[in-house]
């Protein structure tokens, strides 16, 4: 401790600096309501199991058939004819 201080004197003196503002001890913060954090987990493990289910399906659909793989040149065809039809909408909005 300082010399001379109190224990009280010494932690309030740790705990302001010169221009009065707190520093050195965090500010306390609200916790999230027990709710809407529960809200949150559910939520977000609903979505795990959407997802990982429309993931299964589509490597089952590999499997099966059902779905298949699109080769880099059609790949690069949709996507050639996508940026024609964004710049189609572009030019015409700024016309």
């Amino acid at each position: 401790m300082g010399a001379g201080l109190s224990t009280q004197a010494y932690l309030d003196q740790a705990t302001s600096n010169a221009d009065g503002v707190a520093c050195g001890m965090p500010e306390k913060t609200a916790q999230p309501d027990l709710a809407s954090v529960l809200s949150s987990v559910e939520e977000a493990a609903d979505y795990d199991r959407w997802f990982r289910a429309k993931v299964q399906a589509s490597l089952d659909g590999l499997k099966d058939g059902s779905n298949r793989v699109l080769s880099d040149d059609e790949v690069t065809a949709g996507r050639a004819a996508l940026q024609a039809k964004v710049l189609a909408i572009q030019t015409k909005a700024s016309a």
